[in-house]
């Protein structure tokens, strides 16, 4: 198990695979259910990640989103 600490809601909870070893993946924040990324060895809130990685495209907040399909 290994400790991340949620972004969004700043618990600590634990999860079953390392950051690390999940480049790429997102999760649910157990505590808060935030969308969360793994990305170069940190835990992301996915949607504000995503917002400035496209140049404010993507909601900040996520809301009116549903699927992500990433080329």
């Amino acid at each position: 198990m290994h400790p991340i600490r949620c972004p969004v809601c700043d618990k600590k909870s634990m999860i079953k695979y390392s950051p690390e070893t999940r480049e790429g993946a997102t999760m649910n924040c157990p505590e808060c259910n935030a969308l969360l990324l793994n990305r170069n060895h940190h835990v992301l809130d996915f949607h504000k990640w995503l917002h400035y990685e496209n140049e404010g495209d993507w909601p900040l907040d996520g809301v009116g989103t549903s699927n992500v399909c990433i080329d």
